[in-house]
């Protein structure tokens, strides 16, 4: 499978931060996306200054468009590209702090029954890999159980997935004669589990041999947790929506959910494609039904188990491959889902910022998810709609009234666009490039640089779009379903 994760420099490193090498990491990290951001605007203005030239505007020209540079450069992309480069700089100030901390590993063995559950519909083509990647699981297999619920499959699914069960005692399979939808999957092999750690795998997600060993020791090694989920990296064979989809679930798992986890000591959103729970904590929610007035269970359980006073956290060298969509038409429909339902989790549990009664930890989680799902997730993808709108208006204003925007003319308002989108796709790339060189190394950062342009270009602004599009819809309570959009 491409992507695969040998190279990696951080994974399965074996020492956990102290408080001080945490406020250590932030404030690295904080002072490197200023700097970032300030380098950005920075190239702006020489671009500016050579575009105002090659467009022989006159010297005075570049002066007043300067307040425009540094506002577009901060809607289209400017603060997001500062915020992933604080990322990079407090993940290669770990990268030394676990390099000068070799030791021995983090999570011993400890054993524990375990219950894997597959939802599955449909998943004739990608159940069988699935099963075969547990049957090679490195964990005792007399302690491991396998429960694979189809929900109403229409295609060769349950035959697939009854065979196996007939050849292998430890799996088991259950089947809805007709379509209840996920969430009542889950109850459904829930409320089977007989595992102290109940793992949810989607039936497209190929766990590595010692994923399930390494998710299971990490939530057993540590008290606080009540699930912890793993290090997904896209399966396929390039392409370019393939490279689109690795950079993001980079940013997202090896940058974000990392860094999260190591310095915050907090995962804001479980996986649900690769997650270990606790079953003391799991067993109760499926005894009342798992809620399925979300999109978005994963992060719905997520919430639960913070609200019972645990924390959540990500074990970057559990890894698994999960198969990613194959059009554009099918990404677009699936960040729908996702970002719809994540402002759906937010909508019904607002009462996040007042967890205080569970627990201190849970009372900052509460805290974390408000300045980051609000602030990076939903507000920079509007910022960024927003700056495309203002220009859309601004050449408006120009081609059909013929008026002049701030006394500038219109020459102006477009060379201070293209040096602010210049410098966004130059500043956000290479932050792509050193965070994925400093993971897999110099040839992979070599390798990736092309696409993180694009990336940075177009993929971001398609993001932004899709965010902007999945709040409207949450908003205004409009009715998605798995085939919406």
């Amino acid at each position: 499978m491409t992507g695969s994760v040998e190279g990696s420099m951080t994974a399965g490193k074996g020492y956990r931060l102290g408080s001080a090498a945490r406020w250590q990491t932030r404030l690295v990290g904080i002072a490197g996306g200023v700097l970032w951001f300030a380098l950005g605007l920075l190239l702006a203005r020489v671009i500016m200054d050579r575009l105002v030239e090659a467009l022989h505007l006159g010297r005075g020209a570049a002066s007043p468009g300067l307040p425009l540079v540094v506002l577009l450069y901060s809607l289209i992309g400017g603060v997001t590209a500062a915020f992933y480069a604080s990322r990079v700089f407090s993940k290669l100030v770990l990268a030394r702090v676990y390099k000068a901390h070799p030791g021995g590993r983090l999570h011993p063995g400890i054993p524990a029954r375990v219950s894997v559950e597959i939802p599955v519909f449909n998943g004739e083509q990608v159940i069988g890999r699935v099963l075969r990647a547990l049957l090679h699981q490195d964990y005792p297999r007399e302690l491991m159980e396998v429960i694979i619920v189809d929900d109403g499959s229409t295609d060769g699914t349950w035959s697939i997935v009854s065979s196996y069960a007939r050849r292998y005692p430890f799996i088991r399979a259950v089947r809805h004669e007709v379509n209840l939808g996920k969430a009542e999957a889950l109850t459904t092999g829930i409320r089977r589990a007989t595992g102290d750690v109940i793992i949810v795998l989607d039936a497209d997600t190929v766990p590595e041999r010692d994923a399930v060993r390494r998710l299971v020791s990490r939530l057993l090694y540590e008290d606080g947790l009540g699930a912890v989920c793993g290090r997904l990296i896209p399966a396929g064979h390039g392409g370019l929506l393939y490279w689109m989809q690795r950079i993001e679930y980079f940013l997202g798992f090896e940058l974000g959910r990392f860094m999260e986890d190591a310095v915050s000591r907090a995962t804001l959103i479980l996986s649900g494609a690769f997650s270990a729970f606790r079953s003391i904590v799991l067993k109760p929610l499926a005894e009342r039904g798992i809620p399925e007035d979300t999109l978005a269970e994963d992060f719905d359980l997520t919430v639960m188990v913070w609200k019972r006073g645990l924390r959540t956290g990500y074990e970057h060298s559990a890894v698994a491959y999960t198969i990613t969509p194959s059009s554009l038409r099918g990404l677009y429909r699936q960040r729908i889902r996702w970002y719809a339902g994540g402002l759906q989790v937010l909508l019904k549990h607002a009462n996040l910022l007042g967890l205080r009664r569970a627990g201190h930890a849970s009372y900052l989680y509460g805290r974390l998810l408000a300045v980051y799902l609000l602030g990076v997730e939903y507000l920079l993808p509007l910022l960024h709609v927003a700056g495309y709108i203002t220009l859309a208006a601004i050449v408006a204003v120009y081609g059909l009234l013929g008026l002049e925007v701030l006394a500038l003319p219109l020459p102006v308002f477009l060379a201070a666009y293209l040096a602010a989108l210049a410098s966004t796709v130059i500043m956000g790339s290479l932050s792509i490039i050193v965070a994925y060189g400093a993971e897999y190394g110099a040839g992979s950062a070599v390798r990736i640089a092309p696409y993180a342009f694009i990336y940075t270009l177009l993929y971001i602004p398609l993001l932004a779009v899709a965010k902007t599009d999945a709040m409207i819809r949450a908003l205004l309570r409009e009715r998605i379903t798995w085939g919406a959009a």
